[in-house]
């Protein structure tokens, strides 16, 4: 089990297929950060924060925190809500 997983990704099927993944592989407590280009970058990506956002709300995780990791990186935490964590 990890108490947390950091992904630098820009391929949306990427998200999707780690998310998933690590979900059941995070402590409850535990978080997935999800990190993508920045428009500003100027680097090709798929991903953004509303697609991350999406996707692991499709899969019961909410985002608590974005932050600006550098010029080029942005990254969104997410974990899993009280009301599904496991006892």
């Amino acid at each position: 089990m990890y108490d947390v997983v950091h992904l630098f990704t820009n391929r949306a099927k990427t998200v999707e297929k780690i998310l998933i993944k690590f979900k059941s592989q995070i402590v409850q407590n535990g978080m997935i950060w999800v990190s993508w280009y920045k428009k500003s970058s100027k680097k090709q990506t798929e991903v953004n924060e509303n697609l991350i956002r999406n996707r692991a709300l499709a899969l019961n995780l909410v985002d608590v925190k974005v932050v600006s990791i550098n010029q080029e990186w942005s990254a969104l935490k997410l974990v899993i809500p009280l009301k599904f964590r496991k006892k």
